[in-house]
Order: structure tokens, then C-alpha cells, then sequence
């Protein structure tokens, strides 16, 4: 027996980042399946076998990835799965089809029935307009309206009728609308039936699956199996809503998956499971193969690469040594040899490094039609909190960002996708993310917060030099930045940027003057000083930084030698707010100034600024340029 797979629904989806793996519950009743025609037996407790295709599996389907297991007592014999090859010429077009032909003629009848009653209506209307002499608006007969014509009996059972005939003419309207709907639904189903098949005839591309099974059941039990199928035309993405709360420093990030199906069918109200394996990769690890080493082979010499050699030596008088080496040939000698190509180097060994797969099982039924387009499904919800930090580079732009480092806190892998950013309920903007592992970080900005001003104040430039006719002399930049905070409640992590110039000649040299250098010391440039809190360094009686012990070293600032400078904060002492050097918890045990320096940054300068609310701090630095005289320093 035939049945096509399409009656069946499907129950359950695992949607791959390529294709899904699709589940539906074939149940046959016990007279539906055919029973195949058995060779003559001796055995009479023997069962014949039965037979059941079923057809219209999906254009896209992955040929070997039919699996069928039964639900029921049902010994499952064989189950093949083929192409099928539909005869274009067979395909009845919807208005040959004879059940749309039949649908059809009932919904022709039902029009005719419903124009019926609606010239009832409007004869009974005419007519009382007629007898109330008013023939361009609805009557409206009561009792007291006098009889036009006729006798007063026979206007009371008009009336009587009047008043029943719209209320049953409108009820029987409503019905012949509705079985006027379901019909119109019926031919539009069977029409893209029609069509799909029709289709899928021309496209070649059907396919369909029969069961060979026994049943083993003793009473008329149906016969019930789960039939699952890989498609392709199917994919997902990770995508996120991450909404920032200031006031709170709470985070949400709503965890969806963008999912797409373009499979022929249509998924309705199913469960869905989000996978990141990749069932079309291979399941086991490359194989290595023996790696050999040996001598290089003896290139071959031919006649007219020797007799080019000959010539060009004959010519200069003095052969090339690379002629006589034996061990390559130059460009010349190279397009001499017509055809010659050198041998194959060994192949690369390629790596193919993955995750173990993680599932992400949707918390409610989903429904998706088969379509271009994108659908968004919810996946969970992470609350977190976050630390909140302003940057500014105020070389180039006066406008402070807000930056947030959000941790996963999570049992959720945040997969690398796109994120909708809103802060305070404010739309942002669109950022990647990649992937975070349960316990990560991730940072994303969050737009510019106006409530921070920032004052880049024009370099003051001194020069001099260090005796009358010196062949060099010192140009003394000063740069002056002012931050302000005008928040009138919260203070603020800012992070200013800066930056020294950098020489790349060894008789110009650049040096850092203030801060002075010796508060400087090497730090690891990936550590995180977000995670760790400020802890103040030890000051003198004026307020200035202590100097840790030892010489300083002079800093010079060349080559790929930079500068950070790490942390500063305010002091009210006497009501001026003053900078004072701060030291980041963790990095060595001890609480020394940490205005290091780190080699990964070419010249960048980076303070980092507690300020409280209403507060403005001026940051600044200072940098000598020694060059010769006799040299037109350029780039400042």
C-alpha cells in the first residue's frame, strides 16, 4: 500500500548548522499495508510478510540517512529506500484533478444557494419599502405604521414576516460563508498538493521508502514506526539580545537562533533541538601515513639549458657559481627547460581542530513553514552582571564610549553570532560575539554617554639646545587633557588614550619626562585589569608617589618600545583633586606604582581614572625629541 509521508507529521526536528534531521510516527491500521505475495510454504504458523511505501519524501532528502524502528510488535524485514520518477505527462493539473472537481461543484452549489438567499433578502426589503412608500432608505416597520395597501391582516403577517426573515436569512448566510471558507481552504490545499507534485515530476526528485515487515502481534494491533530522515536546506545561527541596565549593572542576554528551512515541508507546532555537530563531516580522525626523507634527486640536465649556460658563460667571462653548484637553476635556465616541472612537495598535513557538539533543546513548540525567509526562536535567558568602564581617545574624538564586560554565568555556550545591543532600553547598534565558554567574558560598547566631557587642550612645544653651535637640540612637548564628570551621583571607570610619537632612527630619540620614568615597571599586557580592584600606591607627605627602591631605569622610547601608563585616581586633599599613581592588585604581591610600560604597544599611552560625580581631573604628560640639528624632524 502507498501513503504518502506528508499525511504524518512531524513530530521532532534537529536542526544542524547545514541540514535537520527530521522525525515523524508512521501508524498504519492493521487492513491498510498490503501483504506481498509469499512463496508456497509447508509451515502454516509462518506470517506473510506486508509491504508499505510511502511516498513524497522531500526533494532534499539525504538518501542514506532513512532509519525506520518500530513502536509496536512489528518485525521490521527490509526497508529500501529509491528515487521514484514521475511521468511528467501523468501530472493532472488542479482542474483535471476529479477531487478538485468535486470540491469545486459543491462550492459552485453553495455560491448558488447563498445568491439565492440573498435575492430573498433583498425582494423582502423592496417590498417593504414598497408598502411604507419610502424607496430609498431600509424600512422600518412597527405596528403603527398604517397599511399602504391591502387589508390590515395581511399586513400584520408581513410584518410578523419581516421580522423573522432577516434574522434566518443572515444565519443562513453565516453558514453557507463558512462551508464556503472550509471549501476554498480544501482547493487551495489540494491545488499546492497538485503543484508540488507536479514540481517535484519535473525536477525529477522525489523519493519514497517501502517497509517489509511482519507483525507479531496476536490482536488487530496498528502497526506504528518512527521514521527519521536527514534534509538539507536547513540551517541555524546563534543570535542574541543583550540589554544593559547602568543603574543596576545587570545584564540580560536573550539567547535565539536565527532558523531557516527551505525543505518542502513544513514544520508545525514540533520540538526542536539546535545542534552544532556536523553530521556531513567524517566521524573519525585523518590517519598519518609514513613520512620518508632521503637525499634530494639529481635534477635532470637537458641539451638546451646546457647550451644557454655555455652561451651566457662565453659571454660574461665569468661563469655563475650557481651553474656549477648543482643544485638549482636560475631564471633563465628555468624558461630554457620548456615543459619541465619541478616535483611535487610533500602534502601538508592538514589539522582539523573542533568542539564536542553541544544541543540546545527549545523550550516550546515551533512552528516553521518552508520558506526563505528567517525565523527567530528562543532559546533561554542569561541574567548577569556586569562591569562598566568609559574609553576615550581623545586625539581623535572628544566622544567617551561606554564599555561593558559581560561574564557568562551561564550553563549556556554563547556561540559565535550577531547581537542586537540596547542600553537602558536605548537600540545601540548590531556587534559579533564569539564564542564564551560558561565562566567567560565578553565585552561589547554600548554607545557614547554625553554625561562624560573630555577637553583636548593644543601641545605646548619648547625648544633648546644644550650649548651654543650643539649639532642637536630637544623639542619638549606637553599635552594636557582635562575628563569631567558630570553625572551628578555615580562615579566612573575612564580610561584615557594617548600616545608618545615613535622613532625608527637611532639619532632621534624620544624620551618620557613626566610621569618620570621610574615608576614605570613591565607588567603582562594581557591582564585583565577590569577583573582586579584598584588598590592605592604608597605616597610621601606631598602627595606625590613613593619611588619603589633601586635606581631607576631611564625610559627610552624607540623602536617597538611603548608605554602605559595603568592607573591613576583622584585625591580631594585640600579640596584639589590631584592624580595620584595606583597600583592593580595581583600583579606581584605588593602595592607599587603601576605606571608600567609593556612592549606590545607601539608608544600607547593608557590611564585609567576613578572619578567621582561632578569631579574634572587634568591628565598630563610630558616627552622630550632629541635630534641633530642638521635634521627636519617631521610628524609633529
Amino acid at each position: 500500500m502507498q501513503i504518502s509521508v506528508q499525511e504524518f507529521k512531524v513530530s521532532h526536528v534537529t536542526v544542524y548548522t547545514d541540514r535537520a534531521l527530521i522525525t515523524r510516527t508512521i501508524t498504519v491500521a492493521p487492513d491498510a499495508s498490503s501483504t506481498t505475495a509469499s512463496p508456497p510454504t509447508d509451515d502454516p504458523d509462518k506470517v506473510p510478510s506486508q509491504q508499505l511505501c510511502l511516498t513524497d519524501l522531500p526533494s532534499v532528502l539525504v538518501l542514506d540517512s532513512v532509519r525506520v524502528e518500530t513502536l509496536s510488535p512489528v518485525t521490521i524485514l527490509d526497508v529500501a529506500t529509491r528515487k521514484s520518477v514521475i511521468d511528467p505527462d501523468a501530472v493532472k493539473k488542479p482542474e483535471h484533478d476529479d477531487g478538485y472537481k468535486q470540491l469545486r461543484a459543491k462550492r459552485d452549489a453553495l455560491h448558488r444557494q447563498r445568491d439565492q438567499q440573498q435575492a430573498v433578502s433583498k425582494l423582502v426589503e423592496r417590498y417593504a419599502q414598497h408598502i411604507t412608500g419610502n424607496t430609498t432608505q431600509p424600512a422600518v416597520l412597527t405596528p403603527s405604521t398604517p397599511p399602504a395597501t391591502g387589508r390590515l391582516d395581511a399586513f400584520k403577517g408581513f410584518l410578523d414576516y419581516y421580522a423573522t426573515s432577516h434574522l434566518d436569512v443572515h444565519e443562513r448566510l453565516a453558514d453557507l460563508d463558512e462551508q464556503i471558507k472550509v471549501l476554498d481552504n480544501q482547493l487551495a490545499h489540494l491545488s499546492k498538493k497538485l503543484s508540488d507534485v507536479a514540481s517535484k515530476a519535473y525536477s525529477g526528485n522525489t523519493f519514497e521508502t517501502t517497509i517489509t515487515y511482519n507483525s507479531t502481534s496476536e490482536d488487530d494491533a496498528p502497526a506504528i514506526f518512527k521514521l527519521t530522515y536527514l534534509v538539507t536546506s536547513a540551517s541555524w545561527t546563534a543570535y542574541y539580545d543583550v540589554r544593559a541596565f547602568t543603574d543596576s549593572e545587570a545584564v540580560e542576554i536573550k539567547y535565539m537562533a536565527h532558523v531557516r528551512q527551505l525543505t518542502g515541508e513544513d514544520w508545525s507546532n514540533v520540538t526542536m533541538v539546535l545542534s552544532t555537530a556536523k553530521p556531513s563531516q567524517g566521524m573519525t580522525p585523518p590517519s598519518l601515513t609514513e613520512w620518508n626523507i632521503g637525499a634530494h634527486p639529481p635534477q635532470p640536465v637537458l641539451v638546451q639549458a646546457m647550451r644557454t649556460e655555455r652561451a651566457l658563460s662565453r659571454a660574461s667571462r665569468a661563469p655563475s657559481a650557481q651553474s656549477f653548484a648543482g643544485g638549482g637553476v636560475d631564471a633563465i635556465t628555468a624558461s630554457a627547460m620548456r615543459g619541465y616541472s619541478m616535483p611535487a612537495p610533500n602534502p601538508e598535513t592538514v589539522a582539523r581542530a573542533g568542539l564536542v557538539s553541544m544541543t540546545l533543546e527549545v523550550q516550546h513548540p515551533v512552528t516553521l513553514p518552508s520558506s526563505e525567509d528567517t525565523h527567530t526562536v528562543s532559546v533561554g535567558l542569561v541574567t548577569t552582571l556586569a562591569q562598566f568602564k568609559h574609553m576615550v581617545v581623545p586625539k581623535l574624538s572628544h566622544d567617551v564610549y561606554l564599555k561593558a564586560r559581560v561574564r557568562n554565568t551561564s550553563d549556556y555556550v554563547l556561540l559565535p553570532g550577531e547581537a542586537s545591543i540596547f542600553c537602558d532600553h536605548s537600540f545601540v547598534g548590531k556587534v559579533p560575539i564569539s564564542h564564551v565558554n560558561p565562566n567567560d567574558h565578553f565585552d561589547c560598547f554600548l554607545g557614547i554617554d554625553a554625561s562624560i566631557k573630555v577637553v583636548y587642550l593644543p601641545a605646548k612645544r619648547a625648544h633648546s639646545s644644550a650649548r651654543m653651535f650643539s649639532s642637536s637640540q630637544t623639542l619638549t612637548v606637553t599635552q594636557t587633557i582635562i575628563v569631567h564628570n558630570i553625572k551628578p551621583q555615580k562615579a566612573i571607570l575612564l580610561m584615557v588614550e594617548d600616545q608618545l610619537p615613535v622613532s625608527h632612527q637611532s639619532n632621534c630619540k624620544v624620551n618620557l619626562v613626566y610621569p618620570d620614568p621610574k615608576h614605570l615597571k613591565t607588567i603582562d599586557p594581557d591582564l585583565d585589569n577590569m577583573a582586579h580592584p584598584l588598590q592605592q600606591a604608597p605616597v610621601t607627605d606631598t602627595g606625590a608617589p613613593a619611588s619603589p627602591s633601586g635606581s631607576p631605569q631611564p625610559l627610552i622610547l624607540s623602536g617597538q618600545i611603548g608605554a602605559r601608563l595603568q592607573a591613576t585616581r583622584i585625591s580631594t586633599a585640600n579640596d584639589e583633586p590631584k592624580a595620584r599613581a595606583i597600583a592593580s592588585a595581583g600583579l606581584d604581591g605588593t602595592a607599587s606604582a603601576d605606571l608600567a610600560w609593556s612592549s606590545d604597544v607601539r608608544g600607547k599611552l593608557v590611564w585609567t581614572v576613578q572619578l567621582p560625580p561632578g569631579q574634572n581631573l587634568p591628565l598630563q604628560f610630558e616627552y622630550e625629541v632629541a635630534y641633530p640639528s642638521t635634521m627636519a624632524l617631521q610628524g609633529l
